[in-house]
């Protein structure tokens, strides 16, 4: 009699669409995972949620969720600064699902790693993610984990730190801030080990040019990725080693949210530990210092070091 596979049970924080793409739709496409609950504190969101994607238990408090002996696993798609936190026992786990797609373990293994670029000297991200100024929404809010840098760029800092292996000096910044003091754009100028160079440009103000770049340029050559962080909604490499003819290709794969599923369930590469998590915020952290912004509360009009 063959052996029956266990269930893993995840319990749900927050009726947002990023739930929906980054959870519920990869948990549906396995026959080992069940979405068993889900918690939003606005009336009725949890018990539509729940109806669309067919999830047994709908509940007003997320304590509930996090209570239910039936769950094994918690995914909050709540804002950072709503999210409190574990006790003894517990992972953390933060969603950096880019890391876990066949085009990032590329760049780490075969490019970064492997030595084909040579040393690396520079790492240059550019991140545009038009929201316009809504006074009502997390994203523009600092008291609530608002702003470009803890919304968007905390992904190419992520990126910087995993694909050269260390902590950044923060050498400038600059920030431009919505009228709730939340960094609308900000720019930063970063140092690493082994005197390799990073520069972050991040905005979510409206118009001009939208998606996200990393360049890594090395002794030898230079690579370029379009759309890093969601790459099954389409991407981009182009690489020149040596001086020799540009070659522009795609790596294939599913959705980086299937991966990152998959890797929580110890399929692959695991995910970083909790100390990664607190890293990356050390590093968003010095950065706002640096433009003159409070992390948590934010600031008043453009700051600059």
């Amino acid at each position: 009699m063959a052996e029956q596979r266990r269930i893993t049970r995840i319990g749900v924080l927050g009726a947002a669409n990023i739930a929906a793409e980054a959870i519920v739709r990869p948990a549906a496409r396995r026959d080992d995972v069940e979405i068993t609950a889900i918690a939003a504190r606005r009336p009725g969101a949890a018990r539509d949620f729940a109806a669309e994607h067919r999830i047994g238990t709908a509940y007003e408090e997320y304590e509930q969720v996090i209570e239910d002996e039936r769950v094994d696993v918690v995914y909050i798609a709540l804002a950072a600064r709503m999210v409190s936190a574990a006790g003894d026992g517990v992972r953390l786990v933060e969603g950096f699902h880019y890391r876990h797609h066949p085009l990032f373990l590329l760049l780490l293994r075969e490019t970064v790693a492997s030595g084909s670029l040579g040393a690396l000297r520079s790492l240059t991200t550019e991140l545009r993610d038009s929201r316009p100024f809504d006074a009502a929404s997390v994203l523009h809010d600092p008291a609530v984990g608002g702003g470009t840098l803890w919304h968007a760029g905390c992904y190419p800092v992520h990126w910087m730190r995993t694909l050269t292996g260390g902590e950044p000096l923060v050498v400038s910044a600059r920030a431009q801030l919505n009228p709730l003091g939340a960094d609308e754009t900000i720019d930063a100028e970063l140092r690493f080990p082994g005197d390799i160079t990073g520069r972050i440009h991040a905005s979510m103000a409206p118009g001009g040019r939208q998606g996200n770049r990393l360049t890594l340029v090395g002794e030898r050559g230079e690579l370029e990725v379009e759309n890093l962080i969601a790459p099954h909604a389409g991407h981009s490499v182009r690489l020149r080693i040596d001086g020799e003819a540009q070659r522009t290709f795609t790596v294939g794969g599913g959705t980086t949210f299937d991966y990152q599923l998959a890797a929580f369930l110890g399929e692959g590469a695991p995910p970083p530990p909790t100390s990664d998590i607190v890293a990356n915020a050390v590093a968003i952290e010095a950065i706002y210092a640096a433009a003159g912004v409070d992390a948590y509360r934010g600031g008043s009009g453009s700051a600059a070091v």
